[in-house]
């Protein structure tokens, strides 16, 4: 009769030798995910930045737009945003402006980076799509903190004033990507942004912020511009 492949047989076979490998490599992820929450609740608890890991992060991402670790700076820093977004205390927007200041032109930086470049010009494909779901995300959470919280930095203009982001729509990157950034401008367009994570309206009784009345009239024009 047909016999079982033997125990060295199977050790053999590509399929047994690549699941340890991959098991190391979701132990390794886990791990980072974990020592990120770790970060990420030291500094919400303790109101305080670490200057060692802003230094890092200033760093990663004025260096690679496309990096790993620029990419897991984002995450970081997308996370963060998000809690205080979704906190209810008041001291809200003091605690964002500590956290985007030292980062204000580092993001411009970035962003220049990220969508001043030609897509041929990119190393790797799988890094750059996570760094655009990334950044297309922190870009949301600036633009919400701008109408929610009032905030003014330069890095909170960008998708406004220097619309280069919307070159990716011509690139050949997963659809999801594109339809993210579509939704983002259209959200900024009818100051909904921030609605899903702010659990009260933007303010209604502070004067009107004309900037961003200007602001949005410019994104406009660059996308009339744009279809013609």
């Amino acid at each position: 009769g047909q016999h079982g492949p033997s125990s060295h047989e199977v050790a053999t076979l590509p399929g047994a030798q690549e699941c340890p490998k991959r098991q190391l490599q979701m132990d390794r992820t886990r791990e980072m995910k974990l020592l990120q929450l770790t970060v990420i609740d030291t500094m919400l608890s303790q109101k305080m930045l670490s200057n060692s890991w802003v230094t890092f992060c200033q760093k990663h991402l004025s260096e690679s737009s496309e990096s790993g670790e620029a990419v897991r700076c984002l995450w970081i820093l997308t996370a963060v945003i998000k809690e205080i977004l979704k906190d209810t205390h008041s001291q809200r927007a003091e605690s964002l402006k500590q956290l985007l200041t030292p980062f204000d032109i580092t993001f411009e930086v970035f962003y220049n980076s990220l969508f001043s470049q030609h897509f041929g010009d990119f190393q790797s494909p799988s890094n750059l799509a996570s760094s655009l779901m990334c950044f297309l995300e922190l870009l949301e959470l600036l633009v919400a903190s701008r109408i929610h919280l009032k905030l003014h930095f330069r890095s909170q203009r960008m998708l406004f004033l220097k619309p280069h982001a919307l070159d990716i729509l011509a690139w050949p990157i997963p659809a999801f990507i594109k339809r993210k950034l579509v939704i983002l401008v259209k959200k900024c367009l009818l100051c909904k942004v921030g609605e899903d994570l702010c659990r009260e309206p933007a303010p209604s009784l502070m004067s009107p912020d004309h900037l961003l009345d200007s602001d949005m009239l410019t994104l406009a024009d660059t996308l009339l511009h744009a279809v013609h």
